[in-house]
């Protein structure tokens, strides 16, 4: 079975309820009950599933690179949409998911109970990929401009293409920065919230090349770089909050790092219902 399916199976099963049938792979959304279908879509956040049967669709590998960065075969046209609410849906193809649509997420309620009564205004997403989160935050009114920053030109495109279809009063609000260093920001911008779902592990840990792309820090040194150079960046009373796994990552990893950059360690939690997932509260020093 393909990771997709993986991932489809993960999400179908973690909010059905117990009298929907068994739905293995994305391609029976179709033969799931009108009703089901329209749950999923519009109380789940999921994906608006083009309707697809066996014989239109075959598995076959990923096998983007870390280095690949072509845009040849990029088709807007092909790409699946993830609903945040409030008429914001995110572009985006499965090689740019790593975990937006699931535990990124949980943004949201994990800022609204650190920070009840704040709304930020300049929200960068370090490594946004398509822009799970910051899309979100803008879509719930956590966050009054986006800024998105990555490397990868096929999300940015996807990006793009998000925020040509935003809601009226959410246009001119985002901004996409192309780069793979936080030194390559404009010097003029700051943010008083940084957010990331970053690559969560510093050696290989699978197979796939797509997810080592996504998921693998080499020795760190992505997160080294951004705590090295993104204290000037970063308002006066900015907070950035990154989420890591304790399967991957735990503080001590880091704190070298953001002591080195002139920046400090404030706070590290856990969900209880989440524990696999921390995060790590960082402000000036």
């Amino acid at each position: 079975m393909s990771r997709h399916k993986n991932l489809w199976l993960e999400f179908y099963n973690n909010i059905r309820d117990p009298q929907w049938p068994d739905c293995p792979t994305e391609t029976q959304f179709c033969q799931l009950p009108e009703y089901i279908q329209k749950e999923i879509i519009e109380l789940h956040n999921g994906q608006r599933y083009i309707k697809l049967n066996d014989n239109d669709i075959e598995d076959w590998p990923i096998t983007y690179c870390q280095e690949d960065n072509k845009t040849d075969d990029f088709d807007p046209e092909c790409l699946l949409r993830f609903s945040v609410g409030n008429g914001v849906e995110i572009h985006y193809d499965q090689i740019m998911d790593g975990g937006g649509t699931t535990f990124g997420q949980l943004y949201p309620k994990v800022l609204k109970y650190l920070y009840p009564d704040r709304k930020f205004n300049n929200v960068l997403e370090w490594c946004c990929g398509p822009g799970f989160i910051n899309f979100r935050l803008l879509a719930d009114g956590l966050a009054e401009n986006i800024f998105l920053m990555d490397a990868f030109l096929p999300s940015l495109k996807s990006c793009k293409i998000t925020e040509s279809n935003l809601p009226e009063h959410l246009k001119n609000r985002t901004t996409i920065i192309h780069a793979d260093d936080v030194r390559n920001i404009p010097k003029e911008y700051k943010f008083d919230l940084i957010v990331s779902n970053p690559p969560w592990f510093s050696t290989l840990q699978y197979f796939d090349a797509n997810t080592n792309r996504i998921g693998m820090d080499k020795d760190w040194q992505a997160h080294k770089n951004f705590f090295h150079n993104i204290k000037s960046h970063l308002a006066q009373d900015g907070i950035i909050l990154f989420q890591e796994t304790i399967l991957g990552s735990n503080p001590p990893c880091f704190e070298q790092f953001i002591q080195e950059g002139g920046l400090k360690i404030t706070r590290c939690l856990r969900e209880k219902l989440q524990p696999e997932y921390w995060y790590l509260e960082v402000r000036h020093g």
